[in-house]
């Protein structure tokens, strides 16, 4: 599973995954990227089949979406 997203401005990344009680299953450091559009292949063959949430944190931002693994 690919995950794109974009960055108006650099910044530090975290991405995390959670279950849809809230419990974080998986967290990624992206560390410093600049501005602009990225892509993440995410390993889920770890993950039980279901619903997540996939939220892309920075200092002032949150953006999240959600996964279906099946």
């Amino acid at each position: 599973t690919v995950l794109q997203y974009t960055l108006e401005q650099a910044a530090d990344v975290a991405i995390s995954i959670q279950d849809m009680s809230g419990r974080q299953v998986q967290e990624l450091r992206q560390g410093r990227l600049g501005a602009g559009r990225h892509n993440l292949q995410l390993e889920t063959s770890s993950l039980p089949a279901g619903v997540y949430a996939v939220s892309v944190r920075t200092a002032d931002k949150v953006g999240t979406t959600k996964l279906i693994v099946r």
